[in-house]
């Protein structure tokens, strides 16, 4: 991986997405967020609800500081105004946060959008919606995260892999998401996934560094022994020659 490499080819190889918040209790989200990218996280949303737009505005300065030495991502949750106030690189739509197209107007020209999907139709909408760039599918699993959500199972996810196969050239990227962790993992990638977003997984554990290296050394694991995704062009982390195959606005 280098510096050059575009906003939309990273997102194309992430394999972990992590969820925090401000870690206003804890009052380490600094050290916290370089732990994580230091341990394989690939995008790092803040998603903090009723946080000052100001605050969290420096929570994502932070957050950049800490991913641009691994090439990491850093993802902003609902706001298109605050995301091109940012000049974030990664802005993530929720199913009641507008049209894509409307928020890509706030965002710079290599910006990529995502959006939560929870069903079959919500899915198909994603996928076919030129400004989305990449799709999350959940909760698989219920979560307080997201209370009010009721929890899609492994069925979805298997939908996903099948209409939206993840070893595919020219195919959108999507994560898995809800009650993933180290015990709920393999399911998932068993019903097809091979990409994940995180929240508790790796907000609280003891050691955030180990927690994102076991996970990504699995979800790196189903990419060697899948050859499908290594045919489709997917780079493994130490894998020379990153193929380029366009999916969207490549830089």
């Amino acid at each position: 991986m280098t510096a050059l490499r575009g906003v939309a080819e990273r997102l194309r190889t992430a394999k972990l997405y992590l969820c925090t918040d401000g870690r206003v209790e804890q009052g380490d989200f600094a050290d916290f967020v370089q732990e994580a990218f230091a341990g394989g996280v690939d995008i790092l949303q803040v998603r903090h609800k009723g946080l000052d737009p100001e605050q969290e505005l420096e929570l994502l300065q932070v957050a950049r500081r800490a991913a641009r030495p691994h090439h990491g991502l850093v993802s902003v949750n609902d706001s298109p105004a605050l995301a091109g106030r940012f000049g974030t690189d990664v802005l993530h739509l929720g199913q009641t946060d507008g049209p894509a197209a409307e928020a890509r107007r706030h965002l710079h020209r290599w910006a990529v959008v995502g959006r939560s999907t929870h069903s079959v139709e919500q899915l198909a909408e994603a996928d076919a919606d030129p400004d989305t760039d990449y799709f999350c599918v959940g909760p698989v699993h219920a979560t307080p995260t997201k209370p009010t959500y009721r929890p899609v199972g492994l069925e979805l996810v298997r939908h996903a892999a099948q209409q939206v196969p993840p070893h595919e050239p020219g195919r959108k990227p999507w994560f898995a998401i809800g009650g993933i962790n180290r015990e709920t993992l393999d399911d998932v990638l068993l019903a097809g996934a091979r990409r994940v977003v995180v929240v508790r997984a790796i907000t609280e554990a003891d050691d955030p560094r180990a927690a994102a290296a076991e996970l990504k050394a699995r979800l790196t694991q189903a990419w060697r022994d899948d050859p499908s995704m290594v045919e489709g062009g997917f780079a493994l982390e130490g894998d020379p020659g990153v193929l380029r195959r366009a999916f969207g606005r490549d830089s």
